[in-house]
C-alpha cells in the first residue's frame, strides 16, 4: 500500500491515530479522486439554486 498525499493538518487528539489509519486515509483520497469532478458540479448546482432563492426571496421584499 502506497502512502497517502493527504495531510492532516487540524489539532490531533485522542485515538485520532486509530480512526485515521493509513488505510482510511488512502480510501478518502481513492474517494475524492474517483468523484471529484461529480462532487464540483453538484456544488455548481447548489450555488445557483441558493442565488436563485436569495434572488427570489430578495423580488418578494423578504
Amino acid at each position: 500500500m502506497q502512502k497517502s498525499r493527504i495531510e492532516v493538518t487540524g489539532a490531533s487528539k485522542a485515538q485520532y491515530d486509530e480512526i485515521l489509519t493509513p488505510e482510511v486515509l488512502n480510501f478518502i483520497e481513492e474517494f475524492e479522486c474517483k468523484f471529484r469532478g461529480r462532487k464540483i458540479e453538484l456544488l455548481q448546482c447548489r450555488g445557483k439554486f441558493q442565488r436563485a432563492i436569495g434572488a427570489q426571496a430578495y423580488a418578494n421584499g423578504s
